[in-house]
């Protein structure tokens, strides 16, 4: 997945795209999570393009308790790794009005990092 979008990142440069609205989660080059190492090299390339942009990052999309679907049927609730931790839930839809808000003015987000939660 890094390769693809960094491709992407690639693309937008030689199409003269002035700033990139990256939907991420939280990049720890060190993290036992692939994805989380994956984001990170995508964050680095595209903050050495020098391309403005601006990082949306989430937790976890509410749409992805309908995978959950059976389990909570059958049990009334679901587990997660989280433990006794907080997970901060956002629905995708949330995310798109947020990116689709920054893409109308970029210039005030240029080089910012949202942590989105809730609606």
């Amino acid at each position: 997945m890094p390769a693809q979008e960094i491709a992407l990142i690639d693309s937008a440069v030689r199409q003269g795209a002035g700033h990139i609205v990256k939907i991420t989660s939280k990049a720890s080059a060190d993290s036992p999570v692939e994805r989380r190492r994956g984001q990170t090299r995508i964050e680095e390339h595209l903050l050495a393009t020098g391309l403005g942009h601006t990082l949306l990052r989430s937790n976890a999309y509410m749409q992805n308790l309908f995978a959950l679907a059976p389990m909570i049927t059958q049990t009334r609730g679901f587990i997660m790794s989280a433990g006794d931790g907080a997970v901060g839930m956002i629905d995708a839809r949330d995310v798109a009005a947020c990116a689709t808000a920054i893409a109308r003015e970029p210039d005030a987000h240029r080089g910012r990092t949202y942590w989105l939660t809730g609606p």
